[in-house]
Order: C-alpha cells, then structure tokens, then sequence
C-alpha cells in the first residue's frame, strides 16, 4: 500500500507533467488531471489504512464519506472515461478551465483541508 507521502508526491509529480501537456493532446489533460486527482484522494484514504481497490470502489466511498470531493472528483473521473474510451473531442480551453482549474484545484483545497485537520 503506498503511504499518504507517496500519493501527494505523485500528484505533485502528475500536476507538474499537466502543467507541460499541449493544447493539441486534451485528452490527456483531461486523463492527468484525473490521475492527479486520485492520488490526492488516495493519500487520505492511505492516512486511514484503507486504499482503494478499483474506480467503482473509490467512487463510492467518495460519496458517502466526502460528498464535496466527490461532486468535484466526478468530472474528471466522468471526462477521464470518455477520453480514454471514445473519439471524443473536448476543447483543451474547456478541460483547463471546467476540470483542471475549477474540479481538481477544488479537489486538492479540499484534500489538503481534510490532511490538514486530520494531524
């Protein structure tokens, strides 16, 4: 089980290969940006013991457990899919503004909150 270190190590990590990513290739703007976002959510659930085992499990326990996260972590799990899975084209203008700087800025002021007042 990687620790809560190792999850923001990587989000860091995946926030800063986001920050690199061509307008041209928005799917995977909209793909790394999911990622980041897991790994942030994964670190507090690493903080708990409890890592996630799959997409559908995490989903879930983002809903019960922290509704805010999840109604923000949704977006990109939902955008991740399509992108990864279909023809889909999304506009890299929209995916920079709609989920990487309003859900998963959202998503990781959120995580950090929850780390924070966990210590």
């Amino acid at each position: 089980m990687a620790t809560e270190d190792a999850h923001l190590k990587k989000a860091k990590t995946n926030q800063a290969f986001l920050e690199t990513i061509p307008d041209e290739f928005s799917d995977w703007l909209a793909i790394v940006a999911f990622y980041t976002a897991v790994h942030l959510v994964e670190a507090i659930f690493a903080r708990q013991g409890v890592p996630s085992h799959n997409h559908p499990q995490r989903n879930r326990r983002l809903k019960r457990r922290y509704p805010e996260i999840w109604r923000n972590f949704r977006p990109l799990y939902n955008a991740s899919t399509l992108l990864r899975y279909t023809d889909l084209q999304i506009d890299a203008k929209k995916i920079r503004e709609e989920l990487i700087e309003t859900r998963l800025k959202t998503v990781e002021d959120l995580v950090h909150s929850e780390l924070s007042e966990g210590k």
